[in-house]
């Protein structure tokens, strides 16, 4: 048990010297948080978003369109500005054969896809408030065929688990990197010391290679935290990070409200192009 403690505070202290090195480069690193699988009003939900209000850090609800219960729409009036939604598929229900799961086959035609997606939209935005055009792939698997049908709707981006941020298909890709939870054998909590050396890890990447504004994103899935010790971990980890770096929103516009609007129809199945941001491809279907 004590050894357990001392590794405790060895990572967390590692943390702050990671977090120092930042502040003297005269620079701050960008941390941003996503909770996937939200579809109604629970006391899960309301310790989540008391723990966003609290310590004011934006944090981005994945929402199921078609699950939608209308209990969401009021625990997120009552949050004001610290949430925003994004849009987690539609209905959520695998329809891939074989090892990886996914809601979008990859052999979907681009328009079907594209017209499913708006029909999702239209679902959040009758109902929540502070609704972003960013498409959050169940089981987060990004096809190419999502891709463009994305693109085609009218998205903004799309966020899966993955290595970071760059352009894919015209639209602006950022993905989470830590999720505080493992899933083999039953979604429990991961882990502080592996958490943080993740985390730390990649800050010191962006670090040293002046990948200044890449945020690193974390991802929670508040029905599956029933584990104390998760809880315990974003507490502490927001509480040390406030001040040395700057959780923000990649997407939110600075007033209004989003709206999409369809690209042209000749976009539909053409050639999706990647660009990397950083030299490096992005979003590999991983767990979470």
């Amino acid at each position: 048990m004590i050894r357990r403690w001392l590794a405790g505070r060895s990572n967390w202290a590692a943390l702050e010297v990671e977090l120092a090195a930042w502040q003297a480069a005269g620079v701050q690193p960008c941390l941003w948080w996503r909770d996937d699988d939200a579809v109604a009003d629970s006391p899960a939900l309301a310790r989540l978003l008391a723990l966003a209000h609290r310590h004011r850090a934006p944090l981005a609800l994945a929402v199921i369109p078609a699950a939608l219960d209308q209990s969401l729409a009021a625990a997120l009036r009552r949050q004001g500005e610290t949430v925003v939604v994004y849009q987690h598929g539609v209905d959520h229900i695998d329809r891939i054969s074989g090892l990886a799961r996914g809601e979008f086959p990859a052999d979907m035609p681009s328009a079907a896809l594209a017209g499913r997606l708006r029909e999702g939209w239209d679902m959040l935005g009758q109902l929540l408030p502070a609704v972003v055009p960013v498409i959050v792939p169940p089981w987060n698997n990004v096809q190419p065929n999502l891709l463009a049908a994305a693109r085609a709707a009218g998205y903004v981006g799309v966020s899966a688990y993955g290595r970071g941020g760059h352009m894919a298909a015209c639209l602006r890709r950022i993905d989470t990197q830590i999720d505080v939870l493992t899933w083999r054998g039953g979604p429990r909590f991961k882990g502080e010391s592996r958490l943080l050396r993740q985390l730390i890890a990649e800050l010191r990447i962006r670090r040293r290679r002046g990948r200044f504004l890449d945020p690193v994103g974390i991802l929670t899935h508040h029905r599956d935290m029933e584990d104390a010790e998760t809880w315990d971990f974003l507490e502490i980890l927001l509480t040390r990070t406030v001040g040395a770096a700057a959780w923000i929103e990649p997407w939110s516009p600075a007033s209004g409200r989003w709206r999409i609007a369809a690209a042209p129809a000749h976009s539909l199945d053409s050639e999706i192009v990647f660009q990397p941001a950083w030299g490096r491809s992005g979003g590999a279907l991983l767990e979470g």
